[in-house]
């Protein structure tokens, strides 16, 4: 499992989730609306698995109304060619370094970020 932390996906939902209910009776039509009206959950990240030999993200946002955490799967968009590979091993090689010498996991995330795109 690999955790991806990012206010909102911007990949293809998988299903057909709408309308969306939440416990508390707010009902969400579309993607706009679902954004419009939850908050990025802070609490649970986002995180990838495999279904079937594809990749799958679960979204997780809270209800703006309740708080009631909801959740959507979106197919990955991430490059799952040998390329794409090797870049996600070097961010992921980076990272730990830079966590190793005593960075927040957002420091060493935006700096991994800019190290890899910079250099691959």
């Amino acid at each position: 499992m690999t955790i991806i932390f990012c206010e909102e996906l911007k990949g293809e939902i998988v299903g057909n989730p709408f309308p969306k209910k939440c416990q508390c009776g707010c009902r969400f039509y579309s993607r706009e609306e679902y954004l419009t009206g939850t908050d990025p959950n802070k609490r649970k990240p986002l995180f990838d698995y495999k279904v079937n030999e594809k990749f799958v993200v679960k979204e997780f946002r809270d209800c703006g109304r309740c708080g009631f955490m909801m959740m959507l799967r979106m197919k990955d968009r991430r490059d799952q060619s040998d390329k794409g590979d090797k870049r996600r091993t070097w961010f992921d090689d980076v990272y730990s370094e830079l966590i190793e010498k005593g960075l927040s996991h957002f420091e060493a995330r935006e700096q991994s970020l800019e190290i890899v795109r910079a250099t691959m």
